[in-house]
């Protein structure tokens, strides 16, 4: 579909660009005129469909056009942070206030704790991730123990002092 670099001349777009932009004006347009019928026949709420149709139409748009059309975007998160504001009542807020730090406080701590159940899980997987420097190296005898760990004498096999080659302690 594209043409390779050295023939296109430059500033001028391929003509697959122009079909995606007129497919996105059509879809806003088709948008437009169902969305708020959808909204009404699904119960959910206008921006959610809007949302679900972006997701919907992204693989058609490509990748190209979708980073071309970033400060659009920005801007109307831009917009919509302010409409989202501007329906917020401060009497309410304060009425509310203990609802709110509550289920606050509740996203908090349940963060919490679901990153360190995942750091758990993580390092019961991968138990020296975070204990060998970057560049040394980690020697292991046969009983799965570091060099470090055989020289301090922590976890030694069961045959007692003597049984495994050569030498003593940390010497």
């Amino acid at each position: 579909f594209s043409q390779p670099k050295s023939r296109r001349r430059m500033g001028h777009e391929p003509p697959l660009a122009l079909f995606r932009l007129a497919g996105l004006g059509l879809a806003l347009a088709a948008l437009h005129v169902a969305g708020p019928a959808i909204s009404r026949a699904t119960r959910l709420p206008f921006i959610t469909v809007c949302l679900l149709a972006g997701i919907g139409l992204q693989p058609l748009l490509g990748g190209p056009l979708l980073s071309q059309l970033q400060p659009a975007s920005n801007a109307a998160l831009g917009i919509i942070t302010i409409a989202a504001g501007s329906e917020l009542v401060v009497a309410n807020l304060r009425t509310q206030s203990r609802a709110i730090a509550a289920v606050t406080s509740s996203m908090a701590a349940a963060t919490v704790v679901a990153v360190a159940c995942a750091m758990a899980v993580f390092l019961a997987a991968y138990p020296d991730a975070f204990t060998s420097a970057a560049g040394t190296k980690d020697i292991r005898d046969g009983y799965g123990r570091s060099e470090r760990q055989q020289h301090a004498g922590i976890g030694r096999p069961h045959g007692g002092e003597g049984g495994g080659g050569g030498g003593g302690g940390p010497g």
